[in-house]
């Protein structure tokens, strides 16, 4: 599977290309699907020509009426390419016919474009639009299934004293130590503080706007206020975590959501215990909603869990807190709670499943981009971490974590600089 990452908002919108299991998979559904309406294929190569992917297709069917072949593959490609899209993705401006380029990630087709582009293609001789309007209906549909796309959320940062600091000389409670106060501040918050309600609210919303169908949603953690701890406690993390599910279970109830913990999601902050504890506790009973048993037991006794996806692609959640330098709790230990052991024998047992995995979590190996030196983990954790992605490179098609505030992209090497 090919990971990239085609759109990047304020939040993040995922996007990758089907794995080549999925497309034989479909090529077979598609040849039952064109005979069961009386065409037959001849050859169906590897790939497939919606605009969206690279195409190498090569068509040709038998009419079953009479027995007459044709091999309307070079009609089909020449109306494609002359309305915009080519093999390698779209060559001109669909409304403008301009040629002016489209990035392949950001075609996006109006149905009334959709019928123009419906009406150059000629149907086949004899056979209304029995057959060809049958097969763009097919292709159509193959278009939106090869396409996948997920949402990621995090780092939420929730402040509720925004607009209402206990300190007169603060507009809220996190704003940066040492700033002035500003003189206006806005509704939806300002750069110096977290965020107020009123914008969590209004980005989940606007996610549902943009992309209304994602696959899923992963959400990353770190949803308290920077803060110091003295204005915080357990039952106000478990409030925050909770209002934010039930958020965004109310403007996506039909999808599901994949979470992970973050180093502000404990109390105290970063201190976050190997063992079972109150916070894993409630926060596995809210997230139950979306999560199967085996992975609520196993997120209470550590904060880490895994699940299938779908066939063939497997989420790992870890619990990187513990990796973290800020966590005093963990520093002189091998292996807090187990994950390191627990995450080889998931990956092993993917492997041996031919499953693909995604890893999410909250904080990222390595250093920071923007503060070159800083590491987040511990060097003995790094080291570890990174031998194991390494030894399980081939099963895992990415990681998605957070943390840093800011977008960034991390190549993992081994030792040897490969």
């Amino acid at each position: 599977m090919r990971t990239g990452f085609v759109q990047r908002r304020t939040l993040h919108w995922h996007s990758w290309q089907a794995q080549e299991e999925d497309r034989r998979t479909v090529t077979k559904e598609m040849i039952e699907q064109l005979r069961e309406t009386g065409m037959n294929w001849r050859s169906i190569a590897t790939s497939y020509m919606p605009w969206n992917l690279r195409a190498n297709t090569i068509l040709a069917w038998d009419r079953v009426r009479g027995g007459e072949q044709f091999h309307r593959y070079h009609d089909i490609a020449t109306n494609w390419q002359t309305y915009g899209i080519g093999y390698d993705g779209p060559l001109t401006d669909i409304e403008t016919d301009n040629n002016v380029f489209v990035p392949e990630s950001q075609i996006q087709l109006t149905d009334h474009q959709l019928q123009e582009l419906q009406n150059r293609i000629d149907p086949l001789p004899d056979d209304g639009n029995n057959g060809i309007n049958h097969f763009w209906t097919l292709w159509r549909s193959w278009k939106v299934s090869l396409t996948r796309s997920f949402w990621q959320v995090t780092d939420f940062h929730y402040d509720k004293t925004y607009h209402a600091s206990t300190d007169p000389n603060k507009i809220c409670n996190s704003q940066t130590p040492l700033s002035q106060k500003p003189a206006k501040s806005g509704n939806w918050g300002d750069y110096l503080c977290d965020s107020p309600w009123k914008l969590i609210n209004s980005s989940v919303f606007a996610m549902r706007h943009i992309e209304p169908n994602p696959d899923f949603i992963i959400w990353t953690g770190d949803d308290m206020p920077h803060v110091p701890n003295s204005e915080l406690s357990t039952n106000e993390v478990i409030d925050t975590v909770k209002n934010l599910t039930i958020l965004l279970a109310t403007v996506f109830p039909n999808h599901t959501v994949y979470p992970a913990l973050g180093n502000h999601d404990y109390h105290p902050k970063h201190l976050m215990p190997p063992k079972p504890n109150k916070v894993y506790s409630a926060v596995g009973d809210l997230w139950s909603r979306w999560l199967p048993q085996d992975a609520v037991t196993s997120f209470k006794k550590g904060g880490f869990y895994t699940l299938r996806i779908k066939p063939g692609l497997r989420l790992i959640s870890l619990n990187t807190v513990y990796y973290y330098i800020n966590d005093i709790l963990t520093a002189n230990m091998s292996d807090p709670a187990g994950q390191f052991e627990w995450m080889d024998r998931v990956l092993t047992s993917a492997s041996m499943a031919k499953e693909k995995v995604f890893i999410i979590g909250h904080v990222p190996p390595g250093t920071f981009e923007r503060a070159p030196g800083l590491k987040w983990f511990y060097p003995h954790f790094n080291k570890k971490y990174v031998a194991l992605i390494m030894k399980h490179a081939d099963v895992i098609s990415g990681h998605f974590l957070a943390h840093q505030h800011c977008d960034s992209f991390k190549v993992i090497y081994d030792e040897n600089g490969e």
